[in-house]
């Protein structure tokens, strides 16, 4: 009987923060992979090595010789340094939210809706995990753009330390290329959740159904 049930008003509302859930996960979701592909294409340009001629062919970078670093690159930090910033900002508005959901959730630990919590939580693991991402990338990213700021990128500082240019830039290349993995896995770990959320919803609107 549904008037036996634990934090009956609580369950009922459940579904519906579940499903106002999935909302925000379909939008973080598209972001994270419009992140993703820039990222890499921002790696893939580092990659390049600078003492090729066929740097500006094959990303656009032109290295010129007026000892001024190339417009694209200083375009590049300010994006790492605007994706950062947004990454640190999103991971800590949703660290509040995803601690009082973890809470709420207690209510599903009894024996009627024992069935919905394990969808419920494993929903709410992804979501708290992709959330938890937004740090780990915004710390990747400050790490590029410091050893970027760390390497003089102009055309006679390249050629005053090829080598030690090369291999800061292989590393900054891979600190990004870690950034843009990390973003599209949780972008595609968080399209998982669907089914979950309706099973969950399923179970919770069946308990909490007037009989």
């Amino acid at each position: 009987m549904t008037d036996e049930l634990p934090e009956h008003a609580q369950l009922k509302a459940m579904p519906a923060v579940a499903r106002a859930h999935g909302e925000h996960e379909r939008h973080h979701s598209l972001l994270k992979l419009e992140h993703a592909v820039s990222l890499q294409r921002d790696a893939n340009t580092l990659k390049v090595h600078l003492s090729d001629g066929t740097t500006a062919a094959t990303t656009g970078v032109p290295f010129m010789a007026d000892g001024i670093e190339p417009a694209e690159l200083t375009a590049m930090k300010r994006r790492f340094e605007a994706t950062a910033e947004a990454y640190e900002r999103l991971s800590g508005r949703l660290a509040g939210p995803m601690a009082a959901e973890w809470k709420r959730l207690d209510a599903l630990l009894t024996p009627a809706p024992a069935a919905a919590a394990r969808a419920r939580f494993a929903a709410l693991a992804r979501t708290a995990t992709a959330g938890n991402a937004y740090g780990v990338g915004a710390h990747l990213l400050a790490a590029a753009l410091d050893a970027m700021r760390n390497l003089d990128l102009t055309p006679s500082g390249i050629r005053a330390d090829p080598a030690g240019s090369a291999a800061l830039l292989r590393t900054t290349s891979c600190l990004v290329d870690t950034a843009a993995a990390t973003t599209a896995e949780q972008a595609a770990s968080l399209g998982r959740s669907a089914p979950d959320r309706t099973a969950f919803s399923r179970v919770i609107d069946a308990l909490v159904a007037p009989t």
